[in-house]
């Protein structure tokens, strides 16, 4: 079952949400925003949304009341609306928030600042989310600081030690991508296939990497999937697939698959997250073969069977408007088309450990220290 739990928890529970969120990849926050705060993601999400559309010449979302109470709000969008398409076709359904106004001075991506009050776009009291004693930026430091990885300096999302940092090294965390997820009404395109967010940078690299430097870490970073409306299989909520259970059969499959030995996950990675997330029987694309094969109709009994078996622990989160769904980096999951008549709004900002850094010393996203995000 998914870790589901309420904001507000005590230091304990919050710990036990940690152990959960390295045990499975995923946990589910509920009630983390206040409706006043929920407003204000609307709103801005909304305005982003608008700008998009000026920006490639389409029509723009028809416009709600979004400082009215959550359960007043107008639908999202008219029905049926084709015009919309231009969301997932040109941008698959991802709007980037920093530098999207086109009022606000180009943004640094090592300190942010892209969000100000005299902004016609971005709503400035949304940094207070994510500063550090904010309801997402305090859940993201909860849940990195469970993570052995550290970083300062890093090459193709792995990052060399330095010793820097105090404790748990959260005063490190940052905010690595900062984004909403629109998906238009009635769109079959406004979908996402199985993936890891971190699969842009793959395993091989990161062990060949450490295995030349002992001193290198992978950076793990966290995904804050925020709802900001009601989501079910039908609008195209996420389904998670949980991190597979240490048995010994799984990790002789993943040993033969990849070549990858238990000495290169924990001597030379020494992250929980990606020693659980090689336990998958399968990669992303042999996800998508068996999910596109599960409806032919000319299927095997053993094909079927098979299919039905990759799938077997796969979780549907449908959750309410407010809720949270935290995700690591490396745990596998999905979306399906919005089959709704409105629009489905999310935001995910995303936090890395620490500063993630390209080889040649540029930053592979944002890298704003969290302790630099004020309200």
């Amino acid at each position: 079952m998914a870790e589901r739990a309420r904001a507000g928890m005590s230091p304990e529970a919050l710990d036990g949400l940690a152990r959960a969120f390295t045990r499975d990849g995923y946990v589910i926050v509920e009630d983390v925003l206040s409706p006043a705060q929920l407003r204000v993601l609307r709103a801005e999400c909304d305005a982003v949304t608008r700008r998009y559309a000026r920006l490639g010449g389409h029509p723009e979302p028809r416009r709600r009341d979004s400082g009215a109470p959550p359960e007043e709000e107008e639908e999202v969008a008219e029905p049926c609306d084709a015009s919309l398409e231009w969301l997932s076709r040109d941008f698959g359904c991802i709007l980037e928030v920093p530098g999207c106004c086109g009022c606000c001075p180009p943004p640094d991506p090592r300190v942010g600042g892209y969000r100000s009050e005299a902004c016609a776009v971005t709503r400035a009291a949304v940094d207070a989310t994510l500063a550090p004693d904010g309801p997402l930026g305090a859940l993201a430091r909860a849940l990195l600081s469970g993570s052995a990885a550290s970083s300062s300096s890093s090459e193709f999302g792995v990052s060399r030690e330095t010793g820097t940092g105090t404790g748990t090294g959260t005063d490190d965390v940052c905010l690595f991508n900062d984004q909403y997820i629109v998906k238009p009404p009635s769109s079959a395109d406004a979908r996402f296939a199985w993936h890891r967010d971190s699969q842009w940078c793959d395993d091989a690299t990161i062990v060949a990497a450490a295995r030349n430097s002992r001193d290198v870490r992978r950076v793990p970073y966290v995904s804050l999937w925020t709802a900001l409306d009601d989501t079910d299989a039908t609008n195209g909520c996420v389904r998670v697939m949980p991190y597979p259970p240490a048995t010994d059969k799984a990790v002789r499959t993943r040993n033969k698959r990849r070549r990858v030995d238990d000495e290169d996950a924990d001597e030379f990675i020494n992250d929980a997250h990606f020693a659980a997330s090689s336990r998958y029987a399968h990669d992303a694309n042999r996800l998508n073969v068996l999910s596109d094969r599960r409806w032919r109709e000319n299927l095997t009994a053993t094909e079927r069977k098979n299919a039905a078996e990759a799938f077997r622990t796969v979780r549907v989160c449908a959750v309410r408007a407010g809720t949270v769904l935290c995700m690591s980096d490396r745990v596998m999951h999905c979306s399906g088309p919005n089959a709704s008549r409105g629009i489905r709004r999310a935001y995910m900002p995303q936090f890395s450990r620490r500063a993630v850094f390209k080889k040649n010393g540029e930053t592979v996203a944002l890298a704003v220290p969290m302790n630099d995000i004020r309200a």
